[in-house]
C-alpha cells in the first residue's frame, strides 16, 4: 500500500484504492490508511458534497440531497449500517445511494465551509451495492424489496422500465413478469 502527496491510497498492484481521511497526521493509524471498499468501486472518484448554511440539507456532486433521495449511512467499515444513522462520528461514512460517492463524515461536518472532497465512489450497479442498499432501506425506511433486473439487478422504475440499462434498441428495457 503507498500514499502519494495527495493523501490518494494505493494497493500493492498500484490500483487506486480510496483516499485517505481528512484528519491530522497524528492520529492516522495504518488502519485507517488500509480501507478496504466493502463493495465494487469505480475509478472515478471525483466530486464532492457541500451543507447548506442552514446545515439541514447535504447535497452531492449529482444532484442528490437529504430532501430528494437522502443518504444512506455506513459504518467505520464502510458498511451500509442502519445503526449509523445520524451519527455523530467522524469516522462513519455517508453514501450517496444515486451515483455512489462516499463522503467521511468528518469532512461532512466541515462542509459548510469546505465543500467535502468524495473519499470513494462505490459501484451503483454491483449486486453488492444492490443487495446492500435494499437490506438498508428495509431498516431504515421500512421499504419491501423491489424486484429487480435480470440483466444486472438494477431496480425497476415506476414504469417498469430498468433504471440503468437499456435494450438492444437503446430504449430502457421493460419488465416482461
Amino acid at each position: 500500500m503507498v500514499i502519494d502527496d495527495n493523501g490518494m491510497v494505493h494497493g500493492a498492484s498500484g490500483k487506486f484504492t480510496g483516499r485517505v481521511p481528512a484528519q491530522p497526521a497524528e492520529q492516522l493509524t495504518p488502519e485507517s490508511q488500509a480501507w478496504t471498499p466493502p463493495y465494487p468501486t469505480v475509478a472515478d472518484v471525483d466530486g464532492h458534497a457541500t451543507v447548506e448554511d442552514d446545515g439541514d440539507n447535504q447535497i452531492c456532486e449529482c444532484g442528490n440531497n437529504t430532501y430528494t433521495e437522502d443518504w444512506v449511512a455506513a459504518d467505520r467499515n464502510g458498511q451500509m449500517s442502519a445503526d449509523s444513522a445520524g451519527s455523530s462520528d467522524p469516522d462513519e461514512f455517508t453514501i450517496c445511494p444515486e451515483c455512489g460517492r462516499v463522503y467521511t463524515n468528518a469532512d461532512l461536518f466541515d462542509a459548510m465551509d469546505t465543500p467535502a472532497p468524495a473519499f470513494a465512489r462505490l459501484d451503483t450497479r454491483s449486486a453488492a451495492f444492490i443487495a446492500a442498499l435494499e437490506i438498508y432501506n428495509r431498516e431504515e425506511y421500512g421499504q419491501e424489496p423491489r424486484d429487480v433486473c435480470p440483466t444486472h439487478g438494477g431496480a425497476w422504475g415506476g414504469d417498469a422500465t430498468c433504471t440503468t440499462c437499456t435494450g438492444a434498441d437503446g430504449r430502457a428495457l421493460e419488465k416482461t413478469a
